[in-house]
């Protein structure tokens, strides 16, 4: 898009501003000169089931090649404690002339975070603190809850999350939450509730979902990256409250030009980018709006992608076709035919979006079990419209039972979310595999990459 005029065109027209900065994640796949792009993400979104270095590859991108800190805001409480957790870290060493080294990195003005990250390099911990925090988030939050978001960390960032949390005042497994606790028991009275176990669950619960990007946020594996790093704040977003900003705005700001920005404002909870820009507009939100832009809504659409690679791309991408949610013994052989014939087929749920970025709402079959998967897939959905339900049925249907080798598979693939309907489905070929080596071993590997992809406007409205 142009710069000037469409800028004005929206201010005018009260739309919202077109993008500074536009990022998305693509998962890709190359083979024989085919490709297939099957999803594109929003980044913070595909970081939840990213690969491990994946925030700290992020952050350090703003910093370098868009020379803005990254804001990672996070609740007032939630700061507040790593502000006191510091102090705590600083007391635990052993020595008096290490506590006296360390104070003056736990009280400065720095941001909590990087003052508690700093002082924890050498802060002193049990050695069962892992399987303390652990175990006593299960206690707090339930198995289920901890389990899914501790499986996706690593262990070094289990190990961070367990020496954070211990410092912590109002852990109860921390090095002094005991003492919060009791005097909250304590002071307990009938009108105040379960207030405090609500708020131990809320800054919980908030450590646990966003632990991978606060353990990349302050990097001190090297000096470069510390300095790097050392702008980057945590400190809570308060939009009724502009003066709370950590980076006050350039004198040549310019809506369309990244660089100049004050920094990067990342948000992990939908809102409305008009009210950020008017709060904050020297923040750069990408995708003009972050994880609610209207960005990640088209990308959300696997019709709509595939509509713009065909028109971009039509001799690199393979076939696809849009199947219809009503079974007819003849719908696999149009399907094929309208294919060209592929040795295997995929089905995917019209809307990635429902999906995380770890993947989903996809079956891929061999071509002469394309019928029993799309009874089996059509019956269920045909179950859902009738009764109100969701899932993926056994499909004994229209033609008498699946194989169960199909069952099996169409319900490891999550193609249908419970509850959900959908009117069509996405057919398209299977790109197969290549024979590539790999290790000075051939053989045969999945050709599958994720590609990260950044287009930046500049001030007088080129891209880049």
């Amino acid at each position: 898009e142009g710069g000037g005029e469409g800028e004005a065109a929206a201010a005018e027209g009260g739309g919202a501003a077109p993008a500074a900065c536009c990022a998305l994640v693509a998962d890709c796949k190359v083979s024989r000169g085919r490709c297939v792009v099957a999803d594109a993400w929003e980044p913070l979104l595909a970081a939840a089931q990213g690969a491990a270095g994946y925030e700290a590859a992020l952050f350090r991108w703003s910093e370098s090649e868009l020379g803005l800190p990254v804001w990672l805001p996070v609740h007032p409480l939630l700061y507040d404690q790593f502000s006191q957790a510091a102090l705590r870290a600083a007391d635990s060493y052993s020595s008096a002339a290490q506590r006296e080294a360390v104070m003056p990195l736990a009280t400065g003005n720095a941001d909590a975070l990087r003052r508690l990250t700093q002082v924890l390099v050498a802060a002193h911990t049990p050695a069962d603190v892992e399987r303390r925090c652990e175990a006593g988030l299960t206690a707090l939050l339930g198995a289920d809850l901890v389990g899914a978001h501790w499986e996706r960390l690593t262990p070094q960032m289990r190990a961070w999350l367990a020496r954070v949390a211990y410092f912590l005042p109002a852990v109860p497994w921390g090095r002094e939450g005991w003492r919060e606790t009791e005097a909250a028991l304590a002071s307990r009275t009938p009108d105040s509730g379960d207030a405090e176990m609500l708020r131990l669950e809320l800054l919980c619960l908030e450590l646990l979902a966003k632990a991978r990007p606060l353990a990349a946020l302050f990097d001190e594996s090297s000096e470069e990256a510390r300095k790097s790093s050392a702008r980057n704040s945590v400190l809570p977003y308060q939009p009724h409250a502009p003066d709370s900003c950590p980076y006050p705005p350039k004198p040549s700001l310019t809506p369309r030009d990244p660089a100049s920005h004050s920094a990067l404002l990342l948000l992990l909870a939908p809102v409305l980018p008009s009210e950020v820009r008017a709060a904050f507009p020297q923040c750069l939100l990408l995708n003009g709006g972050g994880v609610t832009s209207e960005a990640r809504e088209v990308c959300g659409s696997r019709i709509a992608t595939r509509l713009l690679l065909q028109r971009s791309l039509p001799d690199a991408n393979p076939r696809w076709v849009l199947v219809p949610a009503v079974y007819s013994r003849h719908l696999a052989l149009a399907v094929l035919s309208r294919l060209g014939g592929p040795r295997s087929v995929v089905l995917r749920h019209p809307h990635g979006a429902r999906f995380g970025a770890h993947g989903g709402g996809e079956l891929a079959v061999a071509a002469d079990e394309l019928d029993d998967a799309l009874r089996a897939v059509l019956a269920s959905l045909s179950e859902s419209a009738q009764l109100g339900g969701g899932g993926e049925g056994k499909g004994r249907s229209n033609g008498g039972a699946v194989p169960k080798r199909v069952e099996a598979a169409l319900e490891a693939a999550r193609l249908l979310p419970a509850g959900d309907s959908v009117g069509v489905l996405l057919a398209e070929e299977l790109v197969p595999g290549t024979a590539l080596p790999q290790d000075g071993k051939r053989g045969w590997f999945d050709p599958t990459m994720r590609g990260y992809f950044v287009a930046r406007a500049s001030a007088q409205g080129g891209g880049g």
